[in-house]
């Protein structure tokens, strides 16, 4: 079965992404690298996910994100917004001391 593993994200998106999270070298890769990356859509249909690797504090941190998918005409295709806004969440969160209650 054929796994669907389109670029989702281009580079002037995952510049943005990077400047908007401050994280440095931001890179959101499509290559079959990790069994999780393997995600079905609910009509079956394989689809790939992102490695997404970013850099702070010197620190090199790493995940595959969960896919969300929306109905379309011709079946499911992954929901990008959905998807961007997964990965800057995480960018945000992943390395960045959080403030502690007084």
């Amino acid at each position: 079965m054929a796994i669907s593993s389109n670029r989702l994200i281009g580079l002037t998106e995952e510049l943005q992404i990077e400047q908007s999270c401050q994280v440095q070298d931001l890179h959101i890769g499509w290559h079959n690298e990790y069994q999780a990356q393997h995600q079905k859509d609910p009509a079956g249909h394989q689809h790939r996910a992102p490695v997404v690797t970013w850099q702070r504090h010197g620190i090199t941190y790493q995940y595959v994100p969960g896919l969300v998918f929306v109905a379309q005409d011709q079946g499911y295709e992954v929901d990008v917004a959905q998807l961007i806004s997964d990965i800057s969440q995480q960018l945000r969160a992943r390395g960045n001391p959080q403030p502690h209650a007084a």
